[in-house]
């Protein structure tokens, strides 16, 4: 008879599938996306490749995402 794989190591197999398919795409992103781009805000020009302000705004949006809920939950507690 023929063993059986764990289930933790299924998973774990299959992590590391789906973590090596997302650096894969994006290194093909970051590849198709090199070019250099502005950004002007108010006063100020900044220029960076593209895939660097994609990283930004995410990074940004995630803060926004981990911040905005904590502030409501500590107003709503001192009501």
């Amino acid at each position: 008879m023929a063993e059986q794989t764990p289930p933790e190591e299924k998973r774990s197999v299959a992590r590391l599938v789906v973590a090596a398919v997302i650096t894969v795409i994006a290194v093909v992103f970051i590849v198709q996306n090199s070019t250099s781009a502005e950004v002007h805000f108010l006063f100020w020009t900044f220029t960076l490749a593209a895939w660097a302000w994609i990283l930004v705004i995410f990074v940004l949006g995630v803060l926004a995402g981990v911040l905005v809920p904590r502030y409501r939950a500590r107003g709503a507690k001192k009501r």
